[in-house]
């Protein structure tokens, strides 16, 4: 219909932009966004699948023809094969979770973001509460993360208003699937993408992203 090809232009001169500076994690981000807001609007399976396998193979075209974004795929299938410099982030993400063990070295006792963890309190934050609070500081995390999205969820279906409906979706969903991305690439599921942890990771343009969203949630939520 128009209305969706009226989305996907958008989301293509949006994600142009992106992949401009170039930025093909926050991209990837932005366009999960977009088809989870299409797919909430109730876009048939067909069409929402072949769109998904669309957008996945555009983003491997584009990470092929950036050598230092395609390194990082080959990482994710191939450690072994990775150069040294694109294993040790992984890795030492990894060992600082594994270190952790099941109850965490104790709040503030992690060596690894001192020594070897870069952007320890950013990119790799989800891998500080590994070590620091163990696995279950981390599972923690990642239910909080999960309740995020079901409460988001919840007032999104209350709304008065389809344009209500789409903003707390759509707000939650930013926070969400940046949440999940950030913890993927931590436990080596995803390539290196550099997103922050929202609420969590340091950085001031990250706290204030990530309360904009909620805001607008919280101001759907008011008039529900």
């Amino acid at each position: 219909s128009v209305a969706y090809l009226t989305v996907l232009v958008s989301m293509g001169i949006l994600a142009g932009i992106l992949l401009k500076q170039p930025d093909l994690g926050m991209t990837g981000v932005f366009v999960a966004i977009t088809l989870s807001m299409l797919f909430l609007s109730g876009m048939k399976p067909l069409p929402f699948v072949t769109l998904v396998g669309a957008c996945a193979g555009l983003g491997l075209c584009f990470a092929w023809r950036t050598p230092y974004q395609w390194r990082r795929i080959v990482a994710l299938v191939d450690l072994e094969r990775a150069s040294r410099d694109e294993r040790y982030h992984i890795e030492n993400m990894l060992i600082a979770q594994a270190r952790g063990g099941i109850t965490g070295t104790g709040l503030g006792m992690s060596p690894d973001k001192w020594r070897w963890l870069p952007a320890a309190h950013t990119d790799s934050i989800f891998s500080v509460i590994g070590c620091e609070l163990g696995l279950l500081g981390a599972v923690a995390v990642l239910v909080g993360v999960l309740l995020l999205a079901k409460r988001g969820l919840h007032i999104a279906r209350g709304a008065r208003t389809p344009f209500s409906y789409y903003l707390a979706s759509g707000m939650a969903a930013m926070l969400v699937l940046q949440g999940l991305v950030h913890i993927a690439v931590n436990i080596h599921l995803l390539p290196c993408t550099g997103l922050t942890l929202p609420f969590i990771s340091g950085g001031g343009t990250s706290l204030l992203s990530a309360s904009i969203a909620a805001g607008f949630v919280l101001s759907v939520s008011r008039y529900e």
